[in-house]
């Protein structure tokens, strides 16, 4: 089985969050895009610039108002997507 085929595997297991490390990043996403293509489940990457982002099919999540359950809009604690632990909590709570 290839590497390619793995990560077939993984991302059509339905993992809520999958980390890659590679220098090659735009070729990781391009890779990644084709194959959620090819198993139609949505696909959201996350950078340090601009946080969570929903990339292909329905987010689990609404990207214009990432917000935790419970927090409201007038909230002064509000983070952005863009810190890491508060991103990896939207995606712990995403339904």
């Amino acid at each position: 089985m290839s590497e390619q085929d793995d990560l077939k595997l993984i991302l059509g297991s339905h993992f809520p969050l999958i980390t890659l490390s590679t220098h090659e990043e735009l070729r990781a996403v391009e890779l990644l895009k084709r194959l959620v293509l090819q198993l139609d489940v949505p696909l959201s990457c996350w950078t340090i610039v601009d946080g969570l982002d929903a990339s292909i099919g329905d987010a689990t999540f609404n990207p214009k108002e990432l917000r935790l359950v419970g927090e409201a809009h007038g909230d002064n604690n509000w983070n952005s997507t863009t810190d890491p632990e508060y991103a990896l909590r939207v995606i712990r709570d995403a339904r």
